[in-house]
């Protein structure tokens, strides 16, 4: 999949919880940078990280990362 894609699904799921991004970016322990940067598909979430965002949204790593 490619990086803007991710970036559109982290953003609708983040928008669906009602959560800004700083909001977000403190659920994940990360900057609201990081979380900027991969929303604009400028860089894509190490493991660890995708992981950690499917966990927070309940969803698999699957369907956030490779659909």
């Amino acid at each position: 999949m490619n990086k803007s894609k991710i970036g559109e699904n982290i953003i609708k799921l983040r928008q669906k919880n009602g959560w800004s991004q700083k909001y977000f970016s403190y659920k994940l322990r990360l900057t609201q940078s990081a979380v900027s940067q991969y929303e604009r598909g400028v860089r894509v979430p190490e493991d660890h990280i995708k992981k950690k965002i499917a966990d927070i949204f309940e969803v698999t790593v699957d369907s956030i990362f490779f659909k």
